[in-house]
Parts: C-alpha cells; sequence; structure tokens
C-alpha cells in the first residue's frame, strides 16, 4: 500500500463518498461509465493509441488509485502514467461478417462493463480497441464510476479526438496536454464546503427530502424470486421533423428539452400510482465554472419533487421551478447531510429509495475533418444490450442535434411487468404526441434552433 502523505491524499468528493457509501452497502452492483464508437475510415493506430496515453496524461483522474485507513476510512492519491503498452489493448478479430464482429464487440463491452473494479490496484479505466479492417474499428471504453461521471462522454471524447488530429498532423503530442486537474479540483471543493454556511442548504433539503418517497404502482406485484425477474425494456428514437416539433413544443412550452421529457415521464408515471407526489432523480453537475472541462466524480443525484398536476402545463411549471431550486442548492455539503439526518443519503446519490431515475447527456455529432484519412465516428454503436438496473426505473435520453434516443428500463422485479409496460408505451405515446408535427407550424426561428 502506498504510504499517504499529506500531500498526496486528495479528498474525496461528496459524490465519490456517497457512492462509495452506496457500494459498499451492495459489494454486488458495478457502477461503470462506458463509452463506445465505431470508427470508419483509415484510422492511424499509432496516433490513436499516442492520443489516448495523451488523454490520460492530460487527466489525473484517470489516474486515481484508492485505499482505506485503518479505521476504514476511504482516501484517494494519483498515479504516475501507466507503462506505454498498457494504455489499451489491440485487437484484430476475424470475423466472417461485419453484424458477427459487432456480436463480438459487445459481449466483450458487457463482460468490461460487468467486472469489478479494484482501485487499490489498477488505473479507473479500460481502453480496448478491436480492427475488423483496416477501415472498420471498434473503440470501448469503461471508467471506475468512483473516477468519473456522466460528463465523462463529452469531456473524454472531445479531448481524444483533439490530441488526435494534433498527432496526425504534428507527430507530437498537444502542448497543453497536462491541463485539467481533478486533485485541484476536489481539493477547492472541500475549501468551499468548509467555508459554507450551509443552514439555508440544510433547510431547503430538509424540506424536500420530508416530501420524497419511493413510488408505488397499482398492479399486483410478480410472483417468484427477484432474481427471476427480467428487465422490461423499450427503446425508440425521434428524428427529422418530429424531433424539430419536440423542441418546438419545449420552446413553446418555456423549458429546456430535458424539462419537457421530464414532465413527460412525470405525467406517464401518474397514471400507474395513486400517489399524488413523486420524487424524479437525476445526476446534477456540481462542477464549478473553471472546471468544466476537469474529468472526475462531480456528479450528484439530487430529486425533483413533483405533485400530482391538472394539465400538462401545470406540470411543466412545475419541474420548471423545481429544477431552478434544485440547481440553485446543487452544491450539497457533508455538512449538510449529517445535519439533515442519516436518510438523506437515500435520496441524495444513486441510494435505494431513489426508484424513478433519469440521465441525460448532450451528445455533439463526431465527423473528423473533411479530406484524406477522414474518420466517422458513431458514438455508442457497441453499446450492450444488457446492463444491470440501479433503479427500478431507469430512463437514459442521449440528445444529439440530429437525434434524440429514449430507453426505458424497468425492473419487473421491482416494478409488476404490467406496469412496466404501460408505462413504457405511455411515455413513448406521450412524446410521440408532443413531437406531432402536425401541431405546430415551424417558424423559421424554430427551424434555426432545430
Amino acid at each position: 500500500m502506498r504510504q499517504l502523505t499529506e500531500d498526496s491524499a486528495i479528498p474525496l468528493t461528496l459524490s465519490q463518498r456517497l457512492l462509495h457509501d452506496s457500494l459498499s452497502r451492495q459489494p454486488e452492483l458495478r457502477s461503470t461509465v462506458a463509452l463506445s464508437a465505431r470508427l470508419v475510415g483509415d484510422l492511424d493506430t499509432d496516433a490513436f493509441t499516442a492520443a489516448l496515453r495523451d488523454t490520460v496524461e492530460r487527466h489525473d483522474a484517470l489516474r486515481i488509485a484508492f485505499g482505506a485507513r485503518s479505521d476504514g476510512e476511504p482516501y484517494q492519491w494519483i498515479r504516475e502514467l501507466p507503462p506505454e503498452p498498457s494504455t489499451v489493448r489491440l485487437q484484430r478479430v476475424s470475423a466472417p461478417s461485419e453484424e458477427r464482429f459487432t456480436r463480438f464487440v459487445r459481449q466483450v463491452a458487457a463482460l468490461d462493463m460487468n467486472r469489478p473494479w479494484d482501485l487499490s490496484d489498477s488505473y479507473p479505466f479500460r481502453f480496448r480497441l478491436l480492427s475488423h479492417t483496416a477501415g472498420l474499428h471498434a473503440f470501448l471504453a469503461t471508467f471506475a464510476h468512483q473516477a468519473v461521471d456522466s460528463a465523462t462522454h463529452a469531456i473524454f471524447t472531445r479531448d481524444l479526438w483533439q490530441f488526435y488530429h494534433h498527432r496526425v498532423d504534428s507527430g507530437s503530442p498537444a502542448p497543453d496536454r497536462l491541463t485539467g486537474s481533478f486533485a485541484a479540483a476536489a481539493r477547492a471543493h472541500q475549501a468551499r464546503d468548509l467555508r459554507a454556511g450551509d443552514d439555508a442548504l440544510t433547510e431547503f433539503w430538509r424540506e424536500r427530502l420530508r416530501e420524497a418517497r419511493a413510488c408505488g404502482f397499482t398492479a399486483a406485484r410478480p410472483p417468484g424470486p427477484l432474481a427471476d425477474c427480467e428487465a422490461v425494456e423499450a427503446s425508440f428514437q425521434l428524428a427529422g421533423p418530429r424531433l424539430s416539433a419536440l423542441r418546438a413544443a419545449a420552446r413553446r412550452s418555456n423549458c429546456t428539452e430535458l424539462q419537457l421529457i421530464q414532465g413527460a415521464f412525470a405525467a406517464a408515471i401518474f397514471q400507474y400510482t395513486p400517489q399524488d407526489t413523486i420524487s424524479l432523480s437525476t445526476p446534477i453537475d456540481t462542477r464549478g465554472a473553471a472546471e468544466r472541462g476537469v474529468l472526475g466524480m462531480f456528479d450528484l443525484g439530487l430529486p425533483l419533487t413533483l405533485r400530482r398536476s391538472a394539465s400538462t402545463a401545470e406540470l411543466l411549471d412545475r419541474v420548471r421551478q423545481e429544477s431552478f431550486e434544485v440547481l440553485r442548492h446543487r452544491h450539497v455539503t457533508a455538512g449538510a447531510l449529517e445535519r439533515i439526518g442519516p436518510d438523506s443519503s437515500d435520496w441524495l446519490g444513486r441510494g435505494s429509495a431513489s426508484n424513478l431515475w433519469i440521465t441525460y447527456a448532450r451528445l455533439a455529432p463526431l465527423r473528423s475533418r473533411p479530406g484524406d484519412g477522414a474518420i466517422r465516428v458513431d458514438q455508442g454503436f457497441y453499446k450492450p444490450q444488457w446492463r444491470r438496473q440501479l433503479a427500478p426505473i431507469d430512463l437514459r435520453v442521449a440528445s444529439r442535434p440530429d437525434q434524440l434516443g429514449l430507453v426505458l428500463a424497468l425492473d419487473s422485479g421491482r416494478i409488476p411487468e404490467p406496469s412496466a409496460r404501460a408505462v413504457a408505451d405511455t411515455l413513448k405515446a406521450r412524446l410521440t404526441s408532443l413531437a406531432d408535427v402536425n401541431r405546430y407550424e415551424e417558424t423559421p426561428q424554430d427551424a434555426e434552433h432545430s
């Protein structure tokens, strides 16, 4: 075990501490952040592997190691760069067709996602570049959630391709690759929390958590052991005129795309529960303005408290108000949690009580520069079809300029299957109705923003 010194120890962010506590209570869980991409074109493999190493050097969160003191208290420090050959695993895959290659890559991705992490002994990432032909590659990146959060999709992908292009153009690393310190950000968060006068913060979350409750459904619980129940999963996409219409509907309702989806999700849930109040949790980024490009674990799962409403407009107004208040009070401190009481971690973080969960990621389309050697990057192409449920109802949204993809996964071991399928169908119908192109006449302003 590394000798701990005052200078080398890095404080855990509150997000890390809550996740660590949750995983300690449920060691069977695998909490990962996973990326995948289909790369089509003449990829410079040497430049790509070097760019991966540049990215690991730039972001010290990708070199985090965890340990525990004699009293069980966790701590972390930053490792040196790994030996060069171990940064990424390269593999040529002989497959009779791209379909078989894709199936194999997804199996590998699922295995990487479900392998346990030992961050006292290994780095918090697993990189693979699998090649089918000279012009078709699969890139898989799996990260320990204890080290990074959902912002990894945007930050890591942006920096990787920036470094790749620089390597291709110049044959040397980009000069600014050493920026982006998680250690500095974590210490800044600790200093901010120590300075914070959090009486108002404590009172806000005490009031909100007093109303927070798990959602109950009216249908009967399915028979048999929970382990025999499989997740019910529904996925659908919106693109083209229907996506433009959905975004136009959000603007006309004076809300964001995410708020419109949250409102539709809540409305679907209210149809299948007798409760008049539900709590919808979503990861909120607690980075400061100067930390936007820093990889690390800063997401904090915070609940929106929503009440049954007489109309869609009234429900959306509640979503807007709650979103604003939650964002205002997103910088929760450990002191505030202690004052609120021991039950707070069930709702702040990803605790077992947070049974309605929504993850929203904005993804930019990736196309390398035009010309010789251009690479097309299809993000998320090799995402496995199965993943472990961490919440009974889990809505995952990927928003791109040209497409909105939604996956609604419901654990039929904890949510009755009739209700699960009904929720999925109702959510799809509500969003499809909002995306009805015949309901709106697109204005030039709408077309410009869509």
